[in-house]
């Protein structure tokens, strides 16, 4: 059943498109130029993505994490409170006896509250 999804995948992801694009060109005498620009784009997209997505499962699957709201202390005078930060597995681990860590990667959400003027202002 899965090589099924497998093949219809392939089918309207790869050779439809490319099917689709050969047909537009020839009937519309258009130029090649865009659908190879496309075709290029989406090869590129998918060499990064492929290994992006390869480290960040295998950054999870070494314990990593999302964690919500922890302190974190940057300097000694600034203390941060992300919204969301990503920490190793061994980051998690130091956090626990209450080892200050710095996480990697982090995100501030914006809320409708916020006030437009001063997001820029945050020091992040």
């Amino acid at each position: 059943m899965l090589s099924v999804a497998y093949v219809i995948s392939f089918l309207g992801m790869i050779v439809l498109p490319i099917l689709l694009g050969i047909y537009l060109a020839r009937k519309f005498k258009l130029s090649w130029k865009p659908l190879l620009a496309g075709a290029l784009t989406f090869i590129a997209s998918q060499v990064l993505h492929i290994p992006f997505l390869y480290g960040l499962t295998a950054a999870f699957k070494n314990g990593g994490g999302l964690i919500s709201e922890t302190d974190m202390d940057t300097t000694e005078v600034q203390l941060r409170r992300p919204d969301i930060a990503f920490y190793s597995g061994e980051q998690i681990s130091r956090m626990k006896p209450g080892e200050n860590q710095v996480a990697p990667w982090l995100a501030e959400v914006i809320s409708p509250t916020d006030n437009a003027d001063k997001i820029n202002e945050l020091d992040i």
